[in-house]
């Protein structure tokens, strides 16, 4: 068994060299493949082999062979990890030790592994011209054309691992991890005097605002600091504080700045969970949740959003309050620079200046939620069991579900009591 296993490894090897040698050497692929592709293939190459010599591990007796072989493979994936969207060190960490993991631990037992790596460029995308200047009388109808440049790349990973342990215990333990990143290649604008303005190069889904410095303490430091007076009829002691990116004395759009690289869209999700039978007994959880996600709270949020009290442009409803905000706001009884929440006003008017997109409204929208719980106990006829939905979540942000606009009904909380009758 091991000498087939050597042989195994032995050609297996002298592939993957001969590989290496075809990219890394051969004077005709350099010239055809750019670094960047190369590195790729290599690296799959790689991680094929990896997972490959990881299954036929399981013939292995001895641990302290499969120990060698776990730390060298973890080796050499750290140094031709697979560079996945910008962030290599996701897999040069992660899938090595993983493999390594399966290596020492993965004896006689099922698993399986998914790894999908995407990557998709979309060219002629149709789109309004931005760079027509308002001088040829276009106004608002400017035309259309398929200049569009946006590129998507990422990686999905999942993976499922059962064992049983004797004849009353099973374990299977599942999970998964999507990781999308994407980036505008081109898009039709106007010569922006300054770069932070621009959306080429940056991703699709990014927040733009002002970058605040706190709240202003007094008519003083209004009188001391960049104009703001574009941005409210009347700054006052309670409002918002911007910085002067450009450095001109006044704070304008061309102020704002890319404040997050991503918005509510999450960059990350994953989910994991088990299942265990214990003779009659059996227990399935399962989590799941985002990373890489913010909320702007002041969209749509009375009394500072940009509309009326429904989000409509118009004055129509009364502009309400929320119990926090009214706990704790900057007022005159009050005049806290390290308020949550900025001055009031009674419309639109009076809080313009508050209600620009800016940091001090921006929150980490990251989430656990705790999805399902299932216990059960099973009888000769029948199997009595108790399930739960929708049970916990943990995230930094608490004003409301992470996961879900301030204004949507909020997911249920269930409970489940029954029988399932088996004849």
């Amino acid at each position: 068994m091991n000498d087939l296993l050597q042989i195994n490894v032995k050609k297996i090897g002298a592939l993957f060299l001969c590989f290496c040698l075809l990219v890394m050497i051969g004077p005709p692929v350099l010239r055809l493949l750019p670094m960047e592709i190369m590195l790729h293939y290599l690296s799959l190459f790689l991680m094929i082999l990896v997972f490959t010599l990881s299954y036929m591990q399981r013939q292995l007796v001895f641990t302290k062979q499969r120990y060698i072989l776990a730390f060298l493979f973890f080796l050499l994936g750290v140094s031709f990890g697979l560079p996945v969207g910008g962030h290599s060190w996701t897999a040069k960490i992660f899938l090595p030790l993983l493999t390594s993991v399966f290596i020492v631990f993965f004896d006689n037992q099922v698993y399986y592994i998914t790894f999908d790596y995407f990557h998709d460029k979309r060219e002629r995308i149709l789109m309004s011209r931005a760079s027509w200047p308002s001088m040829l009388g276009y106004w608002g109808s400017k035309p259309w054309s398929n200049i569009g440049e946006v590129e998507n790349q990422g990686f999905e990973l999942s993976l499922n691992w059962t064992k049983q342990f004797g004849k009353d215990l099973t374990l299977d333990l599942r999970g998964n991890f999507t990781y999308n990143q994407n980036e505008y290649k081109y898009v039709d604008e106007p010569s922006y005097p300054y770069v932070w303005q621009t959306n080429t190069g940056k991703p699709l889904n990014t927040v733009k605002g002002y970058i605040a410095e706190g709240l202003f303490a007094s008519e003083e430091e209004i009188a001391n600091s960049p104009d703001q007076s574009q941005l409210g009829a009347n700054i006052m002691p309670g409002d918002i504080k911007y910085r002067d990116i450009n450095g001109d004395g006044q704070i304008t759009t061309e102020d704002q700045v890319m404040i997050s690289s991503y918005d509510w869209h999450p960059r990350i999700q994953y989910g994991f969970g088990l299942n265990i039978v214990y003779k009659n007994f059996d227990l399935g959880v399962f989590f799941n949740g985002s990373a890489k996600r913010k909320i702007m709270i002041n969209s749509g949020i009375a009394p500072f959003l940009s509309g009326g009290g429904d989000g409509e442009e118009a004055e129509t409803l009364a502009r309400n309050l929320m119990q926090w905000i009214a706990d704790d706001h900057w007022s005159v009884d009050n005049p806290n620079p390290n308020a949550a929440y900025p001055r009031l006003g009674l419309t639109k008017a009076d809080v313009t200046n508050n209600v620009q997109p800016s940091t001090f409204w921006l929150r980490n929208g990251n989430f656990l939620r705790f999805k399902t719980l299932e216990i059960g106990y099973r009888l000769p006829y029948c199997r009595i069991y108790l399930s739960g939905d929708n049970l916990a979540v943990f995230s930094p942000f608490k004003l409301w579900d992470p996961e879900l606009a301030w204004n949507a009904y909020p997911l249920s909380r269930t409970f489940n009591l029954g029988v399932q009758f088996t004849f």
